[in-house]
């Protein structure tokens, strides 16, 4: 029985040591005579030719099968990002007023992570789309329910079109970075369209109200 437990200690290597053993032993059993003299490993006892040609099968179908389950779990992630990334740009494609007023929030405030109150609905909405990333555990108390930071998802940003975002023509001033600047008439239509949150959420970050 003690054979048996060494097979099973064999196998508690982990991939990176079963790699070093498949190259050494395929070496021992592959490479040229005059390689393996150079090397000293010409001269193995006939016994253990046996041993070294089992150590390799079983260390290349360890190696193999770990490598062929990783690529398949790699290849499943892309898909469900993959799968993500088109639900998330469909969402972007089809928001609602409300929605359009709460992303709207992020670039009044100019900054990449704003507080928004968990408990509002279209907020929620656009967590469970994963439009909206949460940022911080640090809450504030506010009318319309605890305040939480949020940022954008990565692939949300390259989404924000004005257009997209409800905003009339002519909102935004000509910029040779790309980068979407509220002129005055773009920052006016913005405030008075904003969400029935905005104020009271003004208010809380001038306060001290965290928990």
């Amino acid at each position: 029985m003690e054979w048996i437990s060494k097979i099973t200690d064999f196998f508690k290597f982990t991939t990176k040591q079963h790699a070093i053993v498949a190259l050494t032993t395929g070496a021992i059993l592959f490479l040229p005579a005059s390689i393996l003299n150079r090397l000293g490993l010409a001269a193995i006892p006939a016994p253990y030719n046996t041993l070294v040609g089992i150590a390799f099968i079983l260390s290349s179908v360890y190696v193999l099968t770990n490598s062929l389950s990783w690529s398949i779990a790699w290849y499943r992630r892309r898909v469900k990002i993959g799968d993500q990334i088109q639900r998330l740009e469909g969402k972007m494609m089809n928001l609602d007023i409300g929605e359009q007023a709460v992303l709207r929030e992020f670039l009044i405030y100019g900054q990449t992570a704003i507080r928004l109150p968990m408990s509002n609905p279209i907020v929620a909405g656009l967590i469970s789309d994963g439009i909206l990333c949460l940022v911080s555990r640090i809450g504030r108390h506010s009318l319309h329910g605890p305040l939480f930071s949020y940022r954008l998802a990565k692939e949300a940003i390259p989404l924000m079109d004005p257009e997209l975002l409800g905003f009339p023509h002519g909102a935004f001033d000509p910029n040779p970075t790309r980068t979407l600047v509220l002129n005055t008439r773009g920052v006016r239509w913005a405030v008075e369209n904003r969400p029935e949150f905005a104020h009271d959420v003004e208010h809380v970050d001038r306060g001290i109200h965290r928990w």
